[in-house]
């Protein structure tokens, strides 16, 4: 799995963190990982909004913060929500160059 850990080593994140992140994508069921890497390879970028999301749901999740853990999912929805919007706009073609649809 090393080859795909080239968007964390480039991300802001710190060597600790990117060392627990990669072992979140290890041990992640095989679905979910194979998505997980896809996005963070496609969209570095979000690979910070990732590790936010995720820390804070950890931290909502161990203080049994229910009305915290509805607000974080519902940012997290909005946030995707906002990426599907954006990404409608964009077509990819077969030589990897963007394209913008009018």
């Amino acid at each position: 799995m090393k080859h795909h850990l080239k968007p964390l080593s480039n991300s802001s994140l710190s060597k600790k963190e990117q060392n627990e992140f990669a072992l979140l994508l290890h041990a992640a069921p095989t679905k979910q990982r194979t998505l997980l890497l896809s996005v963070v390879e496609t969209h570095p970028e979000l690979i910070g909004f990732i590790w936010d999301m995720y820390k804070t749901k950890q931290k909502a999740f161990m203080n049994r913060d229910m009305n915290a853990w509805e607000r974080i999912i519902k940012k997290e929805n909005d946030a995707l929500l906002a990426l599907q919007k954006i990404s409608s706009l964009i077509k990819v073609n077969t030589k990897n160059r963007v394209k913008y649809i009018k």
